[in-house]
C-alpha cells in the first residue's frame, strides 16, 4: 500500500504517524521491522508524477517525518548498560546501527533533506549538550544525534548556513567522553567539503582532531578523518600555516599504528600536490620522503625485514597520496610540478627498491610493496620514469626467474601500458615480456600448476593482453601471442576455478579477436585484423579425435564451450563477448567452429535438445543481450560431473 500511502491523504498522514510511533519502540527487533516502510515510501515517492506533486506530498508528510528524525536519534543511542556489555554485545548494537538503522536515517533524510534534518534535529542537540555538562552520563543522547548526523551530511549542501556552522561551532563544548569523540570526528569528515566552502572553521576542527590521535579508541578514526580533510580541503592545508602544522604531525607519528600513519601520509601526499611553487613542492618532498628512505636504507643493512616493511608502506602511501590528488583535480600544471619533483626524487628511491628486490626477491610480501611503489611511481613521474625503465626491466626480469612472482608481472603491465605505444620503448619491453613470458609457461607446465598458481595465471594473460593493446604487430610477429594462447586453451581442460584468472584469460582471447588496438589507425587496422584472422584460420598444436590439428580459432572456440559446461557462471560474458566479436571477424568459419565444438561435448553432459537450442540461438543472436541468453542456457542445461 505504500504507493497509496505516498499520495499523502489525510488517512495517509494519520497511518505514517502510527508507523512513526511503532518505529519509536524501545525494542531494535521490533523498531527494526518498520524500516523497510520507510525504503519503499521514499521508492514510492519517487515515482510520483512530476516534481511539483511529489513536493506537495512531501511537504504534507513533513510533520510525520521531522518526529520519524527525533525517533531515529533516539534509537541510535546507546543502552544504559552498555558500560557492562562484553564485545559481542557491542558488535551486535553496532550492527544495528550501521547495517540497519543507518539505512533507514538515509531514508528519512532522503525525503525530508539534509538541511530540514539538521534543523529538526539541532536543538535537540544542543540540549543534549548542556544537560551533558552537569550530568555527564548524557553523553549517550548527545552521541546519538551525532550518529544521525553523520548520515545527514551526504544531503547537506556546502551553501548551508543555518545550522552547520552552529553544529560545527560545538566542538569545545562536547563531553571529552570517547565515543562521543569518535561520533564529532566521523561528523567533521563528513562534513569535510562544506569545511572546504568555509575554511576559516578547518583550523580549530583540524586541531580537534588531531588531539584525537593521541587518545584511545578514538586515534584510528582521528587519522581516517585527517585523510579525509587532506583529501576535502587541500588547497587550505597547503597554506604555509596548515602544512607547517602538517609536518610535524608527520615528523611526530611514529607512536601510531602503521595504518594510521599511512592515512597520514597518504593525505600529506595529496596536499603537497597543491603547493603553488614547483620548487617549494621539491623541497617539502625531499624533506618528507627523506625519513622512509634512510630508515628503510639502515633496514636493508641490518636485514629488519619487519622495519623495512614500514618504509617502504610509506613510500608507496606518499607516491599514491599525489597521485589520487592530480587524477581527482585533472590539473596538468599539478601533475607536471609533482611528476618533476618524484622524477628528481625517485633517483634516491630507486636503490632502496633495487636492494629490497636483489635481497627479498623471494619474500612475497614485501616484494608487492616494491611493486606498487613502482606502479604508483609510473603513475606519478609519467614519461619520466623512462631513465629507470632499463635498470628495473634487468632487476624485475633477474628476480622473477629466481623467484616467479605475480606482483612482477602485475608491475610490468603497467610499465607496458604506459610505454607501449612509444617506439623507441616497444624492443627493451618486448625483450622484457620474451623473458617473462618463457619462465611463466615453465611454472605452468608443472602439474596442477594452474590452479595452484592463479595470481601468476591472471597477471601473466592481462599482461601479454595490455602488449598486445599497445605494440600488436611486433607481438605478432614471434611467437610469444601464439604460445600464451596455445597456454590460455590448455587451461580449460585444467582443474582452475579461480574466477579472476579464468576472467583473465578469456580477455586475452578477446583482445586477439579484437585486434582494435590502432581503431584509429584505417591501414594498420586492418594489418592487424588480418594478421589475427590468418592466425585463428592456422593449425596449432591441437588435434581432433581423428588426429587431424585443429585451427587455433577451433580449439579456442572449443575450449571456452568446455569452459561453460564445466566451470564458473563468471565466465557466461566473458565467453559471450568473444563469441561476438569472432562471429564478427569470422562469421562463416565461427558457426562451424561452434557446430563441432558441441559436437565434442557428451550429450551425458548437455543433452541434446539443448545443445540444439544452443546452436539455434546463437546463430541469430546479433547483439550482446542474445549472445549471453544462449551461453546463459547452455551453462545452465550442462551437467558437468
Amino acid at each position: 500500500y505504500c504507493s497509496v500511502i505516498a499520495e499523502a491523504s489525510p488517512d495517509a498522514v494519520a497511518m505514517v504517524n502510527l508507523l512513526v510511533m511503532c518505529s519509536s519502540h524501545p525494542d531494535t527487533n521490533i523498531s527494526s521491522l518498520t524500516f523497510v516502510f520507510w525504503w519503499k515510501l521514499n521508492a514510492a515517492l519517487k515515482d510520483s508524477p512530476g516534481d511539483e506533486v511529489r513536493n506537495q506530498r512531501l511537504a504534507a508528510l513533513q510533520g510525520c517525518l521531522q518526529q520519524m528524525v527525533v525517533v531515529l536519534a533516539r534509537l541510535a543511542m546507546f543502552p544504559e548498560e552498555c558500560s557492562e556489555w562484553d564485545p559481542a554485545q557491542e558488535d551486535e548494537f553496532k550492527n544495528f546501527r550501521v547495517e540497519t538503522l543507518y539505512d533507514a536515517i538515509l531514508d528519512v533524510c532522503e525525503m525530508l533533506g539534509g538541511a530540514a534534518c539538521l534543523q529538526t534535529i539541532f536543538p535537540q542537540l544542543q540540549q543534549h549538550v548542556e544537560e551533558c555538562k552537569a550530568n555527564p552520563d548524557k553523553w549517550r543522547e548527545v552521541e546519538g544525534c551525532l550518529f544521525c548526523i553523520r548520515a545527514f551530511a551526504r544531503y547537506v549542501h556546502c551553501t548551508e548556513s543555518q545550522v552547520t556552522p552552529s553544529l560545527l561551532a560545538l566542538y569545545n563544548r562536547l563531553s571529552e567522553h570517547y565515543r562521543v569523540r569518535q561520533s564529532f570526528t566521523i561528523v567533521i569528515a563528513k562534513f569535510g567539503r562544506w569545511i572546504n566552502e568555509h575554511g576559516q572553521l578547518l583550523t580549530p576542527l583540524l586541531d580537534y582532531v588531531v588531539q584525537g590521535l593521541g587518545i584511545p579508541k578514538v586515534g584510528r578514526l582521528s587519522a581516517e578523518a585527517l585523510q579525509d580533510l587532506c583529501q576535502h580541503c587541500a588547497v587550505h592545508m597547503a597554506s604555509p600555516l596548515q602544512l607547517n602544522g602538517l609536518l610535524q604531525i608527520y615528523s611526530n607519528m611514529n607512536t601510531l599504528d602503521i595504518s594510521d600513519q599511512e592515512r597520514i601520509i597518504e593525505g600529506l601526499g595529496t596536499v603537497l600536490v597543491r603547493v603553488q611553487d614547483g620548487q617549494s613542492l621539491s623541497q617539502m618532498l625531499d624533506a618528507v620522503a627523506a625519513s622512509p628512505v634512510q630508515q628503510a636504507t639502515a633496514s636493508l643493512q641490518q636485514r629488519n625485514k619487519g622495519e623495512l616493511t614500514k618504509q617502504l608502506k610509506k613510500i608507496r602511501t606518499l607516491i599514491k597520496g599525489g597521485v589520487m590528488a592530480c587524477e581527482t583535480s585533472g590539473d596538468e600544471a599539478q601533475r607536471e610540478a609533482l611528476a618533476a619533483a618524484w622524477a628528481e626524487q625517485f633517483n634516491k628511491v630507486w636503490p632502496v627498491l633495487e636492494q629490497t628486490m636483489v635481497a627479498y626477491g623471494g619474500e612475497e610480501d614485501l616484494m608487492e610493496d616494491v611493486c606498487r611503489c613502482i606502479k604508483s611511481a609510473i603513475q606519478a613521474m609519467g614519461s619520466r620514469f623512462e631513465q629507470f625503465v632499463g635498470p628495473f626491466a634487468t632487476t624485475a626480469v633477474n628476480c622473477f626467474i629466481a623467484h616467479p612472482l605475480s606482483c612482477i608481472l602485475y608491475a610490468v603491465t603497467t610499465l607496458v601500458g604506459f610505454f607501449g605505444r612509444l617506439k623507441t620503448m616497444v624492443p627493451p619491453l618486448l625483450q622484457m615480456l620474451h623473458a617473462l613470458s618463457q619462465r611463466t609457461l615453465t611454472v605452468l607446465s608443472g602439474t596442477d600448476a594452474f590452479s595452484q598458481s592463479p595470481d601468476i595465471v591472471t597477471e601473466y594473460f592481462e599482461l601479454i593482453g595490455r602488449g598486445l593493446r599497445r605494440f600488436p604487430q611486433e607481438l605478432w610477429a614471434g611467437q610469444l601471442v601464439v604460445n600464451a594462447f596455445q597456454c590460455g586453451v590448455a587451461s580449460f581442460y585444467t582443474e582452475l576455478a579461480h574466477r579472476e584468472a579464468l576472467q583473465s584469460i578469456v580477455r586475452f582471447f578477446d583482445h586477439v579477436v579484437l585486434a582494435d588496438a590502432n581503431d584509429n589507425n584505417a591501414e594498420a587496422y586492418q594489418q592487424e585484423r588480418a594478421m589475427a584472422a590468418n592466425f585463428l584460420l592456422s593449425q596449432g598444436q591441437f588435434a581432433h579425435n581423428g588426429g587431424q590439428p585443429m585451427a587455433h580459432g577451433q580449439a579456442m572456440v572449443q575450449a571456452l564451450l568446455h569452459g561453460i559446461c564445466t566451470k564458473s557462471s563468471v565466465l557466461v560474458e566473458p565467453v559471450s563477448m568473444v563469441l561476438l566479436d569472432l562471429g564478427r571477424l569470422l562469421p562463416t568459419q565461427t558457426n562451424e567452429w561452434i557446430k563441432i565444438s558441441m559436437q565434442a561435448i557428451p550429450e551425458a553432459v548437455v543433452f541434446a535438445g539443448a545443445q540444439a537450442a544452443f546452436l539455434r540461438d546463437v546463430g541469430g543472436a546479433e547483439h550482446i543481450r542474445g549472445m549471453k541468453q544462449a551461453v546463459r542456457g547452455l551453462h545452465r542445461a550442462a551437467r558437468p560431473a
